[in-house]
């Protein structure tokens, strides 16, 4: 009879371990999430010091989802792992900050702590989206912060006056098709002293009107 550990949640995989006597070779997995199948998969990945077959499903379930592994051997009734059910967790909101609008560029940094690659960040000006930027550019002052390799700036031709916000396009593991947002700080005005190149900020179609200021949003 099988035996074995649902180790582990998180809000990209799922861990476990199978072994028993009568285990010899990999074993199939039914994963159930909210009690309701939800697919099949196997502990195929033997332990080289010959422990436990182990596994690793990945999966974009939505956080607080229930998880539920069985091992399924031929003739037997499929065992339940211990540990089960997990939830899937809450993922950490992406952060960052909109820290200035000078005469000639918007500057900041953005960081989601779950994703190893740079973030998206979306720019708005007076409540009407008008750019994206990747947040992948050297800033030695926030390595304390995590952030070394996380800041952006955009050139810009904005008029005085005029209100930028910024949004992250955080890389949750939630659901396929959606994203996380994140409060930042910082509704930022470029100087009304400035003086300006000629031609005005490219706009585009409003998309998400009426929004709070030092928000980001995926």
């Amino acid at each position: 009879m099988a035996n074995g550990w649902l180790d582990a949640v998180t809000d990209a995989a799922i861990w476990g371990r199978v072994t028993g006597e009568d285990v010899d070779g990999p074993v199939p997995l039914r994963i159930e999430v909210d009690g309701r199948l939800w697919g099949y998969a196997r502990a195929g990945h033997l332990d080289p010091e010959g422990g436990p077959w182990r596994f690793a499903v990945a999966h974009h379930l939505a956080d607080g989802q229930a998880v539920s592994v069985s091992a399924v051997l031929p003739g037997q009734e499929p065992v339940l792992l211990e540990g089960s059910p997990r939830r899937v967790p809450a993922s950490a909101p992406p952060r960052g900050r909109l820290e200035a609008v000078t005469a000639t560029e918007v500057v900041g940094w953005a960081v989601d702590d779950d994703h190893d690659g740079p973030v998206t960040v979306a720019l708005y000006v007076d409540g009407t989206f008008w750019t994206r930027v990747t947040a992948d550019q050297p800033r030695p002052d926030l390595e304390p912060g995590g952030a070394a390799a996380h800041g952006f700036s955009v050139p810009h031709a904005l008029r005085p006056g005029q209100q930028v916000e910024a949004w992250a396009l955080g890389c949750a593991r939630t659901a396929p098709g959606t994203a996380r947002r994140s409060p930042w700080p910082g509704r930022r005005r470029p100087p009304p002293t400035a003086t300006w190149p000629r031609g005005s900020s490219t706009r585009r179609s409003p998309t998400r009107p009426g929004r709070s200021p030092s928000t980001w949003s995926p």
